[in-house]
């Protein structure tokens, strides 16, 4: 669906019609159109089963970047959606009925969900966004469906992050900073921090002497 920047070129012969006898071939002549192909495809893949000695079945995947939980969608149509939400400034709504006009047959919140499913890397970027643009943090007050949010601002003067959350606690924040992938880390910090909050002293000093002191997730 989506050339990879290349312009895709093929030739249509056309006859020459109500030739009068007598004429002589006199070669060609090139007109040269150019034309943005837009239109919905389906593509069956027909996976070969075979059924092996021990009882078990083999079973081949289709290529890396197809297929997509229960919904499958193409990886054209997956550039094309994050192409038109960064560059075209699109909303998912719009996208979705842009795509259902042509029969394609998709929802908004797939059109909201597939860029996220990190195939173009927008999951990523945005966190090395975050990272890169520690220079400056702020925050503000934002509604989403006539509720109120909080939207922390990070960016410096080449990159710039937005990050929506319903909270606006302590945690919240360093959540986001940490681009969601905080984990907990137990030091001299962290102990100080739960002694002036009164924590039980048998907890903390448990926790000071444990060999492990850094945790992926609040379960862990």
């Amino acid at each position: 669906m989506l050339g990879g920047g290349s312009l895709r070129r093929r030739t249509r012969r056309v006859p020459a019609e109500n030739v009068p006898d007598g004429a002589v071939r006199g070669g060609v002549e090139y007109r040269t159109v150019r034309e943005v192909a837009f239109f919905a495809e389906e593509v069956v893949y027909e996976l070969e089963v075979w059924k092996l000695p021990g009882g078990g079945r083999l079973v081949p995947s289709i290529r890396l970047g197809v297929a997509s939980g229960k919904e499958q969608y193409g990886l054209g149509l997956k550039a094309w959606i994050a192409m038109m939400q960064r560059k075209g400034q699109s909303a998912a709504g719009r996208i979705a009925e842009i795509l259902n006009d042509i029969c394609l047959g998709i929802s908004r919140r797939s059109v909201v969900r597939i860029p996220f499913e990190d195939g173009a890397g927008v999951v990523a970027e945005s966190e090395e966004i975050l990272r890169t643009g520690m220079d400056c943090v702020s925050r503000t007050g934002t509604r989403h469906r006539a509720a109120n949010g909080n939207c922390t601002m990070v960016g410096n003067d080449l990159t710039l992050h937005f990050g929506s959350t319903v909270s606006k606690s302590r945690l919240s924040f360093l959540e986001h900073l940490c681009a969601v992938k905080a984990g907990f880390l137990v030091n001299d910090a962290a102990l100080g921090h739960m002694r002036r909050m009164n924590l039980m002293a048998r907890t903390a000093s448990f926790l000071a002497g444990h060999p492990r002191k850094r945790f992926s997730d609040a379960e862990a």
